[in-house]
């Protein structure tokens, strides 16, 4: 089995790479031919010859996250060297091992064949958290958007995070190309979706959930959950209480879940971890690779 996983990299989120590639290499599918795709503006030298680099520029927000489907198909030659393609945030580290049998396991006696896609669980959306339980949910409500969800309905059980997805080539090369299309029919006539990328994913899975494989939130875990003071902020601000915020915070940071007000515990430890956004990783350097960090990369 062959795998290309796609780093999306521009501006200070270069400075990821190297523990990105550390972690993958170590703990993601580890007995598969592995090719990492980097898109980025920055200089890299030394790099490992599983290391491809594409040049891309620094889009603002929120196109460098929009456009990334027109982004990856950069890569669409040496895509299609591989048997599968996966997507994983710049900011999230694979800190746990993900085996080839877990990565390819599908419910039910299905294939990968009969299943060929997948995403994760967004932990918010599982934790019922703003504003995945309001009426219309994450989703986009312009009918003219074609990432348009109609919220008159019941909304799905499952909502998309799109930190990590993916799925076997040929169909998610399908996928790629249906999203670009659909982004880029938007920005023509001035929408852009409520969430960007993740937006046009939960609506194309939808279209298509019996293709999906739902990968549980220790997939894309948030650093920030494990952080007390996080918890204490959000349920300060929920509560007004500081007795009641003590009583459903636990030691480790995440939460007794004892009523459907508090946030659910995490059931497994972590396998993907993304990072808070004040992650010192970020704050440090520039887009160019220091040759302290440059020296991680070389195998």
């Amino acid at each position: 089995m062959k795998v290309a996983i796609a780093f999306i990299g521009t501006g200070r989120y270069l400075n990821f790479l190297p523990q990105y590639y550390e972690y993958i290499e170590e703990n993601f599918l580890p007995n598969t031919e592995k090719t990492i795709l980097a898109f980025t503006d920055g200089e890299m030298e030394g790099l490992p010859d599983n290391v491809k680099v594409y040049p891309q520029e620094h889009l603002e927000w929120p196109f460098i996250t929009l456009k990334r489907f027109e982004i990856i198909n950069k890569a669409r030659e040496e895509i299609l060297k591989n048997d599968w393609f996966v997507f994983i945030d710049a900011d999230a580290f694979v800190v746990g091992k993900v085996t080839e049998e877990e990565f390819l396991e599908r419910c039910c006696g299905h294939t990968t064949d009969e299943v060929p896609l997948f995403g994760v669980h967004h932990p918010c959306h599982r934790a019922g958290m703003p504003p995945h339980k309001t009426k219309t949910g994450a989703y986009e409500t312009d009918e003219k958007s074609e990432a348009y969800f109609d919220v008159s309905k019941e909304l799905p059980p499952i909502y998309w995070q799109g930190c990590f997805w993916g799925g076997k080539v040929p169909p998610v090369l399908a996928m790629i190309d249906e999203i670009e299309g659909r982004v880029n029919r938007d920005l023509e006539n001035d929408i852009v979706a409520l969430w960007h990328d993740e937006t046009h994913i939960n609506k194309y899975f939808f279209e298509r959930e019996f293709d999906v494989h739902t990968f549980g939130i220790e997939y894309a875990y948030p650093q920030l959950f494990l952080m007390e003071e996080y918890w204490m902020e959000v349920l300060e601000e929920k509560y007004r209480d500081p007795e009641i915020v003590k009583k459903l915070v636990i030691g480790d940071g995440s939460m007794n879940a004892s009523d459907d007000s508090a946030i659910p515990v995490m059931e497994y430890p972590a396998k993907i971890l993304h990072l808070a956004k004040n992650n010192p990783i970020l704050q440090e350097g520039s887009s160019k690779l220091d040759r302290s960090k440059r020296a991680l990369l070389k195998k």
